[in-house]
């Protein structure tokens, strides 16, 4: 990736940078969506003053990144599909924060997605000769994919840089490249970012950037995981490390759960603020059920048959060997939030969670 550009910018800031060493080449990268332009007023990169939103495709990620960064004001919210790791190095980081989503729900919605109007143009654009074609079938996907997990799949799927001609594909990075400049993916209005940075761009790890995945959209094995523990978002190891996993979790600043998306964001307001809205307390369910979120990008354009309650005994166990580590990561996670809702009850007195129990555990 160059980096002049930044360099530039960060000279011109005030900062004084006499050498490019792996450290600092880290930051540099961290720092790609996050910096000030060039004709911005000079920010003070002592500050830690910024939010990552560690964004995980379809576990609600889009509407948490609208409605956290209102609670999150006067900190600076980055949301991006990349790893946990990508701002490990940027000084100004507060913290990390992340929604969670159900396993089984959440590899429908993958599948959902890969098959919405404007994502099924794009593969159809970038496909090339002899490459995977996405079933027509949510079952046949999972089936494929169980298969490649047999077979041990892994490896780096990286994009390149290079256009393939296609024009919707031109047409989706110039898109996407405007949009990412924007908050919430990137702290200032009109970041300057650079077509030859696309496979970093908004951490590196939409679904636009799985062009070289099989059926060229996400790969459903251990999604979740995989994004808390990786260090590149397109690169696939055999296996998952649990014991960096439960470490990763443990330093999250926060994590909350797309089943429980109210109460969640009832507690980043308490981890935040210290204070709680009105509709907070689920007790209360006239006020609690005055709550208004956001709900975007729900697959809308996309109106398939497949729905997990229909599913036969044997896609829903396919779907459990896919995702055996993220089951573990869920229910792992949900036992801390279900701590940090009670710890929330006994400081406020207010209850943001009365279903303690969470989605039932998988049954075969």
């Amino acid at each position: 990736m160059a980096y002049s550009w930044l360099l530039l910018l960060l000279t011109h800031s005030g900062l004084a940078l006499e050498s490019c060493d792996d450290g600092l080449e880290d930051a540099l990268l961290s720092m790609l969506q996050t910096t000030v332009t060039l004709d911005r007023t000079k920010r003070d990169l002592t500050l830690k003053d910024q939010v990552y939103n560690v964004h995980i495709p379809k576990s609600a990620g889009s509407s948490f990144a609208l409605d956290a960064q209102e609670i999150l004001r006067p900190l600076h919210l980055i949301s991006q599909e990349g790893c946990l790791s990508l701002h490990q190095s940027n000084p100004q980081l507060k913290g990390a924060i992340t929604m969670l989503r159900d396993p089984r729900a959440h590899v429908l919605s993958q599948y959902k997605m890969c098959r919405s109007q404007w994502v099924s143009e794009f593969r159809t654009a970038v496909r090339q000769k002899g490459d995977w074609v996405l079933p027509h079938r949510f079952e046949n996907w999972v089936d494929a994919w169980e298969r490649l997990r047999e077979e041990s799949w892994h490896g780096d799927f990286t994009p390149s840089n290079e256009l393939s001609g296609a024009t919707m594909e031109l047409k989706i990075r110039e898109s996407r490249v405007k949009a990412w400049g924007e908050p919430p993916y990137s702290v200032d209005r009109g970041t300057r970012l650079r077509m030859e940075d696309w496979p970093q761009l908004d951490g590196g790890g939409t679904v636009w950037h799985f062009t070289k995945v099989p059926f060229q959209c996400y790969s459903p094995m251990n999604l979740q995981s995989h994004r808390l523990t990786c260090s590149n978002p397109m690169k696939y190891d055999a296996q998952i490390d649990k014991e960096l996993l439960i470490q990763n979790v443990n330093t999250l600043w926060f994590v909350g759960f797309a089943e429980a998306y109210q109460s969640s964001l009832c507690l980043l307001h308490w981890r935040v603020n210290q204070t709680l809205p009105s509709y907070c307390d689920c007790m209360d369910k006239q006020s609690w059920q005055s709550f208004q979120g956001h709900t975007e990008n729900q697959n809308s354009t996309y109106h398939g048959e497949a729905k997990l309650s229909q599913l036969s005994r044997k896609v829903l166990k396919e779907i459990d060997a896919l995702t055996a580590t993220d089951r573990f990561l869920y229910d792992f996670a949900w036992r801390r939030f279900v701590r940090d809702c009670d710890m929330v009850f006994q400081q406020s007195g207010k209850q943001i969670l009365c279903n303690v129990t969470g989605p039932p555990a998988p049954s075969l």
